[in-house]
């Protein structure tokens, strides 16, 4: 995990125009309808003029070209901290802002950049870049990014023709390469669809504190979602509003615990017996047992008893 300390001079390096700038923004060109019957017109040529719904102020033009200057002077972004303002998508609010750090490597051949933001509707992003852009002569440029985005108001509802409107949840990048997984299932206020999305590993498990997730293994319509609104005849499967086991399953899990029936918190499998005795060696079946105190109960547990990962590496 990577922490940025952002200190208090930071703020004394950001020239006030800068603030300005952002709270007032900067005009776009913005797109308008056409009338079909208009006649075409050539807006590429130099005497175009696009200016969008108002011309951009010309101390804007000023100030942009001040706090390039003053950055980056000599023409190549300065090492050291400096203030993230992009890497945010369209929607995430009028103003976004944050800590970075750059640092150039090996001669100034590599660089090197972190930076972390959030934004006036609190979406998040943390993302880091390394480059190498003067190879062959300065003719060819490579990198690599990673980024992480925490985007809490874009609807998300599935992949593919097949998603329906009652799977709509919150953004989350889909996890990949799930191996272990226990959660609090439909319990979690945040959670609004039945299926995670998850990329699960051949002998993935879970476990989860949901008292009705293994009442039955029929499958529900397309149109049912998790939740916990017991009053509403339409929100109920089979007499419960609750997540499935047989989903997980389904979306591609290996083994997978359930309640028939509520088995009370004191009774659930517990993850933090049942996950590190699987992933150390222990069979299906033996990792289940460690984890649940209590016998011929409500909970069941699905899947080959004898699969494993083996001894780890």
């Amino acid at each position: 995990m990577l922490t940025i300390c952002v200190p208090h001079r930071l703020l004394e390096i950001v020239p006030l125009f800068l603030v300005l700038l952002l709270m007032f923004g900067v005009t776009a060109p913005t797109a308008f309808a056409q009338d079909r019957a208009a006649p075409f017109e050539d807006t590429t040529g130099p005497s175009a003029s696009q200016s969008g719904l108002l011309s951009e102020p010309s101390f804007l033009t000023k100030a942009i070209n001040r706090a390039d200057s003053e950055l980056n002077q000599g023409g190549e972004p300065k090492d050291g901290l400096y203030p993230e303002f992009g890497n945010m998508i369209t929607g995430s609010g009028w103003i976004s802002a944050g800590p970075g750090y750059r640092h150039h490597l090996l001669g100034d051949r590599a660089l090197l950049t972190v930076s972390t933001a959030v934004s006036w509707k609190l979406y998040k992003m943390a993302q880091a870049r390394f480059e190498l852009p003067r190879l062959a002569h300065d003719h060819l440029s490579v990198g690599s990014q990673v980024i992480y985005q925490d985007l809490l108001q874009v609807n998300y509802f599935g992949l593919g023709n097949d998603s329906v409107q009652a799977n709509r949840s919150g953004y989350r990048l889909d996890e990949t390469d799930v191996i272990g997984y226990a959660s609090w299932g439909s319990n979690d206020a945040n959670r609004r669809r039945r299926f995670l999305g998850f990329h699960w590993l051949p002998g993935a498990i879970m476990t989860e504190y949901v008292s009705t997730n293994g009442r039955t293994f029929a499958r529900p319509p397309d149109h049912w979602t998790v939740g916990n609104d017991w009053k509403s005849p339409e929100a109920l499967f089979d007499g419960s509003p609750q997540s499935l086991t047989a989903d997980y399953l389904l979306e591609g899990a290996t083994g997978a615990s359930g309640h028939v029936y509520e088995p009370y918190l004191a009774l659930t499998p517990r993850p933090e017996f049942v996950l590190p005795a699987y992933y150390n060696g222990r069979n299906l079946a033996e990792s289940y047992y460690l984890g649940i105190r209590g016998l011929s109960w409500q909970n069941i547990v699905v899947g080959d008893p004898l699969c494993s990962l083996g001894k780890p590496h």
